[in-house]
C-alpha cells in the first residue's frame, strides 16, 4: 500500500486532465482573490526583465483611476497540463483604494485565437474590504505597438430587467444586448517602456 504523501502527490498530479486548455483553467478562478508576496516595483521589474517579457507582460496603469497592475506569466497550474499555452496572472501593484494590498490577485488571462487578444477572468467586486470577488469574463486587446490595452466586459446575449417584470411580468422584460453596451476600460504600459510611447514626445 503506498504511503499517504505519495498517494496525495499522485492525486494532485492527475487532478487536471492532460491537454486542458488554459481558457478552461481561468474558469476555475477562486470565488475570492488571494494576496501574494513579492509585489514591489523593484522585484516585479527584475522578474519581468529576467523572464524575457511577452507582449502583454509588464506594469500597466489604469487610465480611469491611476491604479497600477502587473501582468506576468504564472506557474499557478502545472505547465505540463496546459499544452504549453501561456497563462498570465493580473495582480494589483498600487491602488488608490488603500484597503487593497499590493499582491492582490485581480484575475487570470490566456491568449485568444486572434493575435493581440486574450481571454480574461477578472474579479469585479470588493469582498470584506481587503479582497476581491465576483469573477467575470473579459476580452483584453493590445494596440499601439503593445503600449495600450483595452479590457472589455463580456455580457450575456440577453439580459433580464427585473424592474419591468414587476408590473408586466414577462412583457418586454427580456431584451437582446448588443456589443455596443459592453463596458471597456483602458491601460497604458509603463514598464517595460513600449516601442511606441503612449503620449507624443515633443522636442
Amino acid at each position: 500500500m503506498p504511503k499517504l504523501p505519495l498517494l496525495l502527490i499522485f492525486i494532485l498530479s492527475t487532478a487536471l486532465p492532460y491537454g486542458v486548455n488554459s481558457q478552461d483553467l481561468i474558469k476555475e478562478l477562486p470565488a475570492v482573490s488571494m494576496v501574494l508576496d513579492g509585489y514591489t516595483r523593484e522585484s516585479v521589474e527584475k522578474r519581468i526583465i529576467e523572464s524575457g517579457p511577452h507582449h502583454i507582460e509588464g506594469i500597466w496603469q489604469m487610465t480611469t483611476d491611476g491604479a497600477t497592475i502587473v501582468i506576468e506569466r504564472t506557474d499557478d497550474y502545472d505547465p505540463s497540463s496546459v499544452d504549453a499555452i501561456n497563462l498570465y496572472r493580473m495582480v494589483i501593484l498600487k491602488s488608490p483604494n488603500r484597503s487593497l494590498r499590493p499582491g492582490t490577485v485581480m484575475g487570470y488571462i490566456s491568449p485568444a485565437a486572434k493575435s493581440g487578444t486574450y481571454a480574461g477572468r477578472i474579479y469585479t467586486s470588493q469582498h470584506n474590504g481587503s479582497k476581491l470577488s465576483s469573477p467575470k469574463d473579459f476580452t483584453i486587446a493590445l494596440s499601439d505597438a503593445d503600449s495600450r490595452m483595452s479590457i472589455t466586459r463580456l455580457r450575456s446575449k440577453y439580459s433580464l430587467n427585473l424592474w419591468r417584470m414587476l408590473p408586466y411580468m414577462f412583457r418586454y422584460s427580456v431584451k437582446r444586448n448588443s456589443n455596443s453596451n459592453a463596458t471597456t476600460q483602458g491601460c497604458r504600459k509603463i514598464f517595460p517602456a513600449p516601442a511606441l510611447p503612449s503620449e507624443p514626445i515633443y522636442l
